[in-house]
């Protein structure tokens, strides 16, 4: 080679040395602070303790991996907040003790993954909510794995491990909540699906076609009202409240497990297409409670393929006082009634003791069916159908080990 051309070469190396040395090691971000508004993805380094608020988003398309850190607060402000963003992920970490652990408002595309929220939703002041997570005009909202834990609030200042309001696309995903979560104000649709749910429950409101499906309950209950098309599948309730319908149109509870709470299922307002479907009943005050004006107010009502056994009162209690309004139709049929009434202390409006497999106490209807239904030791009758004609007798009715058998229906 050249001698020219091997000292251009060289004086090429030499410089592209010089240029390395000169850049040095990219200089790693500032850690954030609390109050700071995060434009960027950031990475926490160190825990954070703040006086105020934590952090804001301000920017879309921002990710805040918590890296194992806590943020906390001190009863005020909150911990994550974000308004007006697109396509934010907060990740993997502690927020606690804020009066909101993480507020979106306005917020589309949004996915909370592995967080603790813990003790979020005490202090004083007049946040309009106090929750763990609190989501208004949000749509798509995943919320997924970690635990939330509500700080238990006060009657006049209540806390929620979650609440919503005017969102679309929300799922609750294997999440360990504690605390009541609300999901309110036209919430449509939202599925909350595998998780456990302690001391508190999950209240719908306005929250049209919600499916709940495959959660455990533990001395928590559901509430559903104003809502049309919600879906109640498959969860297991043990003590609390049970499942409590408000006023609600086409609702669905089907193949659930609620054992030792006051109630399976229990309506007395207007619930029209209420259906109770292939569930067990257990251990509960009632299976089944159904307490209304008229009838009309359970235009629908569907009872059929449960297993009640064992509760307190009556596997299932349906009253009403009028049968004014549009006919009612309501089937109770293909229901097991097993070892009922053994516990009663209550009476119907006619002074009758409640402690039988089926009772009702309504007034005189052709819409109102029992057929089909399987009646075992139950403390008094398997079925309770006074007064004589109230009810119309479908047939295939049978009793056994009843000590007074059937009244206003034919038992075999």
């Amino acid at each position: 080679m050249p001698a020219r051309t091997l000292s251009c070469l060289a004086t090429a190396i030499t410089l592209a040395a010089t240029l390395v040395v000169a850049a040095g090691p990219a200089h790693a971000a500032p850690p954030v602070a609390c109050g700071d508004t995060v434009t960027a993805d950031v990475v926490l380094t160190a825990d954070l303790t703040c006086p105020g608020d934590g952090l804001s988003i301000g920017a879309d398309g921002v990710t805040v991996d918590l890296n194992g850190h806590t943020i906390s607060g001190s009863a005020t402000g909150t911990g994550i907040q974000a308004v007006e963003v697109d396509d934010l992920r907060v990740r993997d970490g502690v927020i606690r003790g804020f009066t909101i652990g993480v507020l979106l408002e306005n917020v589309g595309d949004a996915e909370l993954h592995g967080l603790r929220l813990l003790d979020n939703g005490g202090g004083t002041g007049g946040a309009r909510a106090r929750a763990g997570v609190f989501a208004d005009r949000v749509t798509r909202l995943l919320i997924q794995g970690g635990r939330i834990v509500a700080h238990p609030g006060t009657p006049t200042a209540p806390a929620f491990a979650i609440r919503t309001e005017v969102a679309n696309d929300l799922v609750i995903r294997g999440v360990d909540l504690t605390g009541r979560s609300t999901l309110a104000i036209n919430t449509e649709a939202p599925r909350v699906i595998g998780n456990t749910v302690r001391d508190g429950g999950l209240s719908l409101s306005e929250s049209n076609g919600a499916v709940v499906r495959g959660n455990i309950f533990l001395r928590a209950g559901i509430w559903v009202s104003e809502c049309a098309g919600v879906r109640i599948l498959q969860n297991v309730l043990t003590g609390g409240r049970g499942i409590d319908i408000g006023i609600a149109s086409d609702t669905v509870v089907r193949g659930n497990l609620v054992r030792n709470a006051q109630y399976g299922v229990i309506t007395d307002v207007v619930t029209s297409g209420l259906r109770v479907e292939e569930n067990t009943f257990t251990g509960n005050g009632y299976g089944v409670r159904a307490d209304v004006g008229s009838l009309s107010e359970l235009d629908g009502l569907l009872v059929r393929g449960n297993r009640m056994v064992g509760n307190e009162q009556a596997g299932m209690f349906l009253e009403a006082e009028a049968s004014t309004g549009a006919p009612a139709r309501i089937l109770i049929s293909g229901n097991q009634f097993v070892r009922n009434g053994h516990a009663s202390t209550g009476t119907d409006s006619a002074g009758r003791r409640i402690d039988d497999g089926l009772h009702t106490n309504v007034p005189a209807s052709p819409d109102v069916v029992v057929a089909r239904n399987l009646t075992l030791h139950n403390a008094d009758f398997g079925i309770e159908a006074l007064p004589v004609g109230s009810v119309r007798d479908g047939g295939g009715n049978v009793s056994t080990g009843d000590p007074s058998g059937c009244a206003g229906v034919a038992c075999r």
